[in-house]
């Protein structure tokens, strides 16, 4: 086909949108309304599941692991201090794990210095002996003793504590919990992380804590992917309106595109609310950001092409049309080629980027907005 003929089409097209403007300006407002309706109910998430195309197998592999060896959660502290063998930093380990084993849900037991306990031998029999059972020793000859006891085991040696006794572990094992990492992250790792950073707090200069674990990991990248996102977001539409009033210069330029894309991108998630979709809190901001570029491209495409034929011919009608025919294809085939593009590069076995196809509908959603709007108010 002659791109002649497909510009003709797409004149057609231009006349079509000018002549029912009201009733597609309709159509478009009360989509828009419905969708937008379901933005309250949207529900993020960055659940694991979505890496493998093959849950479910992974699923019961993992239910039989920890049928096996327990649960593979568990909440991490690294105590760093001068001398972890320090009576404060001792009182803050045997504090700190009292209560993370209090008050943190699915909570097993709590290994630390406080609670290790170091098989002894002899000739005739193996004791297994606790170095603090009775208690921090006040007197710092018998402190010492216990000292050198525990870093004389290989065992423990860089395993629980470091062999310069700067670096020491706190770990609490946790129960089997059904709900993954996201369930652990909402459910447990906020109420370590209270403790730890109410723990913190009393240091006074003299250790330092550093959290770490599956659940308390997730809790953290969750906590960081919800910032950035209003961050990079907001930034993003700051850049849009800044380049729209570089290229386009116009009042209308700039308040129908944005409003074009706030509508789109928002439509978008509002529908995938209402069918029960759940967004992905990871890569939501990546078809987001798209949508943005994509509007002001659009928008300077077409109203320069709008602009040079008025200027031409002063006839503001035509102008819009021929707009239209002279845009139509090349925005087209730039909606089918990036949505393409989008699916050729999706990685194998992984489910995460399946939730970016939501991006091809907020193209066409833009577009059509954009296009409906732009049409009837360049023709006021």
């Amino acid at each position: 086909m002659q791109v002649s003929k497909i510009n003709k089409f797409f004149e057609k097209i231009g006349l079509w949108q000018l002549r029912y403007r009201w009733r597609i300006l309709a159509v478009v407002c009360a989509v828009s309304a419905l969708c937008l309706a379901g933005l309250p109910k949207l529900k993020m998430s960055s659940n694991e599941e979505e890496w493998f195309e093959d849950w479910e197998q992974v699923k019961v592999e993992s239910d039989q692991f920890k049928e096996i060896f327990g649960s593979d959660d568990a909440v991490m502290v690294l105590v760093r201090a001068d001398d972890v063998f320090e009576p404060k930093v001792l009182e803050a380990i045997e504090r700190l794990g009292r209560r993370l084993e209090e008050e943190v849900p699915y909570a097993d037991e709590v290994t630390s210095l406080m609670t290790t306990e170091i098989p002894i031998g002899s000739e005739d029999s193996i004791e297994i002996k606790n170095p603090f059972a009775d208690g921090i020793p006040a007197d710092p000859a018998e402190l010492k003793a216990k000292k050198d006891f525990i870093l004389s085991r290989e065992s423990l040696v860089n395993n629980i504590v470091s062999d310069d006794a700067k670096e020491t572990w706190v770990i609490l094992s946790l129960l089997n919990y059904e709900g993954g990492t996201e369930f652990g992250a909402e459910n447990i790792a906020r109420y370590a992380q209270k403790v730890i950073l109410d723990e913190a707090q009393k240091s006074g200069g003299a250790y330092e804590l550093k959290p770490i674990g599956m659940s308390y990991s997730e809790m953290e990248e969750n906590d960081v992917m919800a910032t950035e996102c209003k961050v990079r977001v907001l930034s993003g539409f700051a850049i849009m309106i800044l380049c729209l009033l570089l290229f386009v210069r116009s009042l209308r330029g700039i308040v129908v595109p944005v409003l074009a894309t706030t509508a789109g991108i928002g439509s978008v998630l509002g529908l995938s609310a209402h069918l029960g979709v759940t967004a992905d809190s990871n890569m939501v901001t990546l078809p987001i950001l798209l949508g943005m570029a994509l509007s002001v491209g659009y928008s300077v495409h077409y109203v320069n092409s709008f602009r040079m034929h008025f200027r031409r011919t002063g006839l503001r009608k035509d102008s819009v049309v021929k707009a239209v025919e002279e845009t139509g294809w090349p925005i087209l085939f730039t909606v089918i080629t990036t949505t393409q593009s989008r699916k050729g590069k999706k990685p194998a076995r992984q489910r995460r980027t399946k939730p970016l196809s939501a991006l091809e509908a907020e193209w066409w959603r833009g577009k059509f907005l954009f296009r409906s709007f732009r049409s009837w108010l360049l023709r006021r």
